[in-house]
Order: structure tokens, then C-alpha cells, then sequence
């Protein structure tokens, strides 16, 4: 099983990246993260979510767990 991690600036870039990532991946993570300005958060998530075609985990990680939240 592959799992790619989207780790884009921007919810268009996120949008992108799923794309091209859901043509190898057997799952996605999206890293919100490495998101910025995602003040309206679910308006992000339904936007990036509308276009999956593989199963996708969504993470916030923490800087003591290595992420820039």
C-alpha cells in the first residue's frame, strides 16, 4: 500500500497535487498543516475532498510531532 502525503501552501496547490498523487497512491494524507492562511478550514476540506478518487486521511500535526501547526 502507498500512501502519498499532500503537503501544498495553498488549497489550490492541494487540489493539484491530489490529482496527480491519486494516479499512484493507494491513499492520501493531506497535511493541513502545511497550509497557509486555512482560516476557513472547512471550506478548504470540502473543496480538497469534492475531487478525491483514492481514500484520504487529513492531519494536523503538531511541532513536537514534526508538523508547523
Amino acid at each position: 500500500m502507498i500512501c502519498i502525503p499532500i503537503t501544498a501552501g495553498s488549497i489550490d496547490d492541494v487540489i493539484s497535487e491530489m490529482s496527480l498523487a491519486s494516479g499512484y497512491a493507494d491513499i492520501i494524507e493531506l497535511r493541513l498543516d502545511y497550509i497557509s492562511g486555512i482560516e476557513n478550514a472547512g471550506a478548504c476540506l470540502e473543496k480538497a475532498l469534492s475531487i478525491k478518487t483514492r481514500p484520504v486521511i487529513v492531519t494536523n500535526r503538531s511541532k513536537g510531532e514534526g508538523g508547523k501547526f
